[in-house]
């Protein structure tokens, strides 16, 4: 683990812990990714207004975890970038954001502003990062299957109850 990551996370999911075995499985048939748009699940097709609404409140949860740190910068870290435009899932849902983000960079410092459209490209798989405050030890990372982290956990404990009003879980 890296030196700048003293703290424990706190994971963030649209993931029922109600709906979890004794090993904290998620037990039930569910959507991971942008790429299960027109599939089903448990009876019922994935359309983009679901997914999209889903994909709005991880947005709004990392914004409010950053702005709730006084983060107004953030460094984009380990930058796996996975952008070939021909490519199949960099088309549709994610073509103007795989266009967007064709250079990113690793050690890319980039304004709050801007979170939105990184959120959504790492959730779209156009490419992976982690999120770092420029000015604190505060991050937002990225895990597969729609799993997302925030550190220091400590911070998390008071935004609980708007996370959750987002239709999101914590923990």
């Amino acid at each position: 683990m890296e030196e700048d990551w003293p703290f424990r996370s706190v994971r963030i999911t649209k993931y029922d812990p109600k709906f979890r075995d004794i090993d904290r499985g998620y037990t039930l048939e569910d959507w991971t990714s942008v790429s299960d748009i027109g599939r089903y699940f448990r009876g019922r097709q994935l359309l983009w207004g679901e997914y999209i609404t889903s994909e709005d409140a991880y947005v709004k949860a990392v914004l409010l975890f950053l702005q709730s740190r006084s983060c107004h910068q953030v460094v984009l870290r380990g930058v796996e970038n996975y952008i070939d435009l021909s490519r199949e899932a960099n088309q549709g849902y994610s073509k103007e954001l795989s266009e967007q983000f064709l250079n990113v960079k690793s050690g890319q410092i980039i304004d709050i502003g801007e979170v939105d459209a990184v959120v959504r490209a790492i959730l779209r798989e156009v490419f992976w990062c982690t999120i770092k405050a420029v000015d604190s030890n505060t991050f937002v990372h990225f895990g597969y299957d729609y799993y997302m982290y925030f550190e220091p956990a400590s911070a998390v404990d008071r935004l609980e109850n708007q996370v959750k009003e987002l239709g999101l879980f914590v923990g």
